[in-house]
């Protein structure tokens, strides 16, 4: 097979095999290979240069997502995977990443967990709950959780002194706290024991 390539945009090179289209292959990636306009080679050598540029695409992929902002390794994998790079080369990438520690489930749950806990105010319950939609596996939860200083009684009473206490007073806006309090993962029996502790609060 006779090999001819054309430039394309974005640093790109549209590779030719017996005159027919075999691949898009990063420009950088091609000239690395040392091959040349008009050089021969066989098919099972043009699978191969397809398959590791392959790689390398899904590599850089992995690498520009992860310089904008972390990943867990579920939603890595997933993200390269819906830009319709293969699976093997997904995949690939990910371990990449992993074996040079650009990619740490447990790091990344850590710092999640506490940015759940201090901002959003969210219950251990909604933060296991969270970090299990993000792949993460489940002994890499259970071990952030008990990393994790919260009373669920103290949490709500500073909550109602914060975030909540412009609502202060009449019981509309106490029952609108208390739905609140639900969805971010607080069980009634802690919610109601925060309101009767909290003088502010008091029934």
């Amino acid at each position: 097979m006779i090999i001819t390539t054309r430039q394309l945009r974005g640093g790109k090179i549209q590779l030719f095999a017996d005159g027919e289209p075999a691949a898009a292959l990063d420009s950088a990636f091609w000239y690395a290979q040392g091959l040349l306009d008009g050089d021969e080679i066989t098919p099972d050598a043009l699978a191969a240069l397809i398959h590791e540029a392959g790689l390398r695409r899904a590599y850089q992929a992995a690498i520009t997502a992860l310089s904008h902002r972390s990943y867990s390794r579920k939603e890595l994998l997933d993200r390269l995977l819906l830009k319709q790079h293969g699976r093997e080369a997904c995949e690939y990438a990910v371990a990449r990443a992993q074996e040079l520690g650009l990619l740490d489930d447990a790091d990344y749950a850590a710092r999640l967990a506490q940015t759940l806990l201090e901002r959003k105010g969210f219950s251990l319950d909604r933060i296991r709950a969270e970090l299990s939609q993000k792949g993460i596996d489940r002994e890499i939860i259970e071990n952030t959780l008990e990393n994790l200083d919260n009373d669920p009684v103290i949490r709500i009473i500073e909550l109602l002194n914060t975030r909540f206490a412009a609502y202060n007073g009449d019981e509309p806006g106490k029952k609108k706290v208390f739905s609140a309090l639900l969805r971010l993962g607080y069980s009634v029996n802690d919610i109601k024991t925060a309101f009767r502790e909290c003088e502010t609060w008091q029934n």
